[in-house]
Parts: C-alpha cells; sequence; structure tokens
C-alpha cells in the first residue's frame, strides 16, 4: 500500500469501547430513574392520601367528618386510625350532629389495560348508592 492509501482509510469502531459507552449511559439511566421514584414516592403517597380524602367526602353529601373501620378475624367492624396495605377500609360519614350519613366504600376491578380503583357512597337509610368517584385509572380514551 501506499502512503496515500494509508490516510484514506478510517480507523474502525471498537466494538467494547461502543458496548461500554451503552452499558454506562444504561445503568446511568437505570440509576437516575430508581432515585427519582425513590425521591417523589412521600410525595406520590401524601397527594394520594389528599385525593382518596377529598374523594370520600364528595362520595358521601353532607358529611362532615369520617371514621375508618376494617373488619377484624372475628368478622366485627374495628376502627382503624391508618389504613394499612392491603386492608380494605370502610369509611363511616357523620355529619355535625354525629348522625351517620352514609359509608363510602373503595373497590376495584381490572379494565382493559390496567386495574381501576374507584370509591362509592352508600346510604343506609336510602339504601342507595348515592356517590361514585373514579380513584385512578390508566384506561386510554377511544
Amino acid at each position: 500500500m501506499s502512503q496515500p492509501d494509508l490516510q484514506n482509510m478510517t480507523d474502525q469502531p471498537n466494538t467494547w469501547h461502543m458496548l461500554r459507552a451503552m452499558g454506562g449511559v444504561g445503568i446511568l439511566c437505570a440509576v437516575l430513574i430508581v432515585f427519582t421514584f425513590q425521591a417523589t414516592l412521600p410525595a406520590i403517597e401524601t397527594n394520594k392520601a389528599a385525593a382518596l380524602e377529598k374523594a370520600i367526602f364528595a362520595v358521601i353529601p353532607g358529611a362532615s367528618t369520617k371514621i375508618a373501620f376494617k373488619l377484624n378475624e372475628n368478622k366485627q367492624f374495628e376502627e382503624v386510625e391508618k389504613a394499612e396495605k392491603g386492608v380494605r377500609v370502610v369509611y363511616a360519614g357523620y355529619n355535625d350532629q354525629n348522625e351517620l350519613v352514609g359509608v363510602a366504600i373503595e373497590a376495584n376491578g381490572q379494565g382493559f389495560q390496567d386495574i381501576i380503583r374507584v370509591i362509592y357512597g352508600y346510604s343506609p337509610e336510602s339504601q342507595a348508592i348515592i356517590g361514585f368517584q373514579v380513584l385512578e385509572s390508566k384506561e386510554t380514551l377511544g
């Protein structure tokens, strides 16, 4: 080969360098995603709790206070301070005179794409559903 031919040749990319760079970028992105998830989780949980609180009073018109109950092993309702994850809770809504106005019950079911969480209000006095609100849905419209 002559000297001019060597100058026209370009170096072939080194596969190891490309894999190392791609792997490094992938690991960096994964760490950033996990960090962002962990950093924003408390705010997400706080917002979900606030949305649930607002929804409880929306589905039980006339309620000014609420008390949460869970069903224990003896099939009796007992008051709970804070709902534990995985435990079904029923929220009793009371008016200003401390009279039961209704109960709010969470429900969920399989949608087309993901689980749909709803809450509905029930009036024992009229034996009817008095309110309904979607808490979480990842369904796409149309």
